[in-house]
């Protein structure tokens, strides 16, 4: 099930309340009140939105290759835009879409950041460890 909720607490308790002792993936931005929502059956899981939004505020601050990681991002957005437009959205179609197109680029953003992260300043997100 996904589902979109909101509380103007931001309290990791209004997640706890939401989802129970279910489990799976909790998919939240980086503030630290969800860190108890997921520490025991549930996989915390970051949102494209927020981390594209980080890249575009390094790509500003002379961050050297951002906008290859943005291209890479869009990417990732033309499949959901994609997806949303052939109306398949959260089917089997949607779902295969992912694996066989979002799962590729996924990999080489993981391999992009790896391969930066120790020539990169720490001052620039993708530098720290």
């Amino acid at each position: 099930m996904a589902a979109f909720a909101y509380d103007p607490s931001r309290s990791g308790e209004a997640a706890e309340r939401l989802i129970g002792t279910g489990d799976g993936n909790l998919c939240v931005d980086g503030y630290s009140g969800y860190v108890e929502s997921t520490r025991d059956n549930r996989t915390r899981s970051g949102c494209w939105a927020h981390a594209r939004r980080k890249v575009v505020f390094e790509s500003r601050s002379s961050a050297p290759d951002a906008d290859e990681l943005l291209d890479m991002i869009r990417e990732l957005y033309k499949v959901e835009r994609d997806a949303a437009n052939d109306e398949v959205l959260g089917s089997a179609e949607h779902l295969q879409s992912r694996q066989e197109q979002s799962r590729p680029v996924l990999g080489r953003i993981d391999t992009w950041i790896a391969e930066r992260q120790c020539s990169t300043p720490p001052k620039i997100r993708w530098g720290r460890r």
